[in-house]
């Protein structure tokens, strides 16, 4: 039987097992009630994967779980730039 992963790309999570906020990169079971995360900071940007157990996720805080740009500016012009940087880049 196939396990519903806990967690979805491009969530946010806050709790005691990380220095800053996470964002949510990959989820993949690891195991009987265990999950391998891969998350980067949004702060740092560092990349870390951790293997979570359910206690581990039910102590975690989900503050957002997809991208908004709710009237900031640099947001949005950053989000509709990186696909011209991008293309200009790789032709």
């Amino acid at each position: 039987m196939t396990e519903v992963a806990p967690l979805h790309l491009g969530q946010t999570l806050v709790g005691p097992l990380f220095d800053e906020p996470m964002r949510v990169e990959t989820v993949t079971p690891a195991g009987s009630g265990l999950w391998s995360i891969g998350l980067a900071g949004t702060q740092t940007e560092r990349f870390r994967r951790a293997t979570l157990s359910g206690s581990d996720l039910a102590s975690l805080t989900v503050l957002a779980a997809t991208s908004s740009y709710d009237g900031d500016g640099n947001l949005l012009r950053s989000g509709l730039q990186t696909p011209i940087r991008d293309s200009a880049r790789f032709p």
